[in-house]
């Protein structure tokens, strides 16, 4: 059963809460970038317990209205909780508990390991009605953005699924002759692209091997610092995703479009984050331009450390970078 819906886990003793998240969640039902399931959605002559059994097996992410009726519900802890969390840990379903009232929430162990989405300390009933709408708003986005990252892994696992998932193995062993994570050649083959970003300059190389891209390098300025470790890392990934058979353009298209704080340059060259000027890269690579897309800095530019990608202070007239040292003054 694929596993698309969001489902809503409450008390009806906090209906009244259940309907103001239905309105913010709204805007992307209408979308169709959610399916949103509460016990609401059972029709008169419906079986309501087999309905709540299927939409809890459809389930990409579990929104959990927690409070104390919520708490001492049965039906919710013995019939809803455990395929639940069973699913978060064996299928990656996102959990996100959000506290109405004052309730035991933090002694109840299997979903307190789980970051609720405003402080328990704070419970909505407790917060004024702006800050209870803009918790609304930032779990609508969590929800969304849990959607997105449970539909990129899933596409991944039916990408690797359709490599190698369909070989009958026998004695342990696959029937395929075909290595199941490509070995590195003694030398590839490969291009460097410049990329120019909000966080500073980021070079990107992409060698390849007979089959195309093989691996990947991504560094950004001096080595250390919380963006050159990340961008190591992504390099990382998309390399270990290209030698397990994945093509470089279901890469592209996890990456191609993230944004972050710092955009830089504008139009079609506009670079929206370091994961975004990859995916330009791999898409200029495999355009075989052999050449790196070139945009021009913005003002955004300036909150970032052209060396190391950190972050930047105002100090006597300079500007100066807390984590390699570079400085700049007027």
């Amino acid at each position: 059963m694929t596993r698309d819906a969001v489902f809503i886990s409450y008390s009806h003793a906090d209906s009244e809460y259940l309907s103001r998240l239905k309105v913010h969640l709204r805007p992307y039902e209408r979308k169709s970038l959610i399916d949103l399931w509460s016990d609401t959605k059972i029709r008169t002559g419906q079986q309501w317990k087999k309905e709540i059994e299927a939409a809890l097996g459809r389930a990409a992410v579990a929104i959990l209205l927690v409070s104390a009726d919520f708490l001492a519900s049965d039906f919710v802890v013995d019939n809803e909780l455990p395929p639940l969390l069973d699913a978060a840990k064996n299928n990656g379903v996102k959990i996100l508990p959000v506290v109405l009232k004052p309730c035991a929430f933090s002694d109840v162990e299997n979903i307190s390991v789980y970051q609720a989405v405003n402080d328990p300390k704070n419970p909505l009933i407790a917060v004024s009605e702006a800050e209870r709408e803009a918790i609304w708003v930032c779990l609508a986005k969590e929800v969304q953005n849990a959607i997105q990252d449970f539909e990129a892994r899933a596409e991944i696992e039916k990408i690797v699924s359709e490599k190698v998932g369909t070989r009958e193995l026998i004695g342990g062993t696959s029937c395929s002759s075909e290595p199941l994570f490509r070995p590195r050649p003694k030398a590839l083959k490969g291009w460097t692209y410049q990329m120019q970003t909000g966080c500073g300059p980021l070079s990107v190389t992409i060698n390849d091997d007979t089959k195309g891209p093989f691996e990947m390098f991504v560094t950004m300025g001096k080595a250390g610092g919380c963006a050159a470790s990340q961008c190591e890392a992504l390099g990382r990934m998309v390399t270990l995703a290209w030698r397990r058979g994945i093509q470089a353009r279901q890469v592209t298209k996890q990456l191609l479009g993230i944004s972050c704080h710092a955009p830089s340059g504008f139009g079609e060259n506009k670079i929206l984050s370091c994961s975004d000027a990859v995916a330009k890269a791999i898409q200029s690579h495999m355009m075989g331009s052999g050449t790196a897309i070139d945009v021009k800095k913005t003002a955004a530019d300036r909150d970032a450390c052209p060396e190391c990608g950190g972050s930047v202070e105002a100090e006597g007239g300079c500007r100066v970078c807390r984590v390699c040292g570079y400085s700049e003054c007027a």
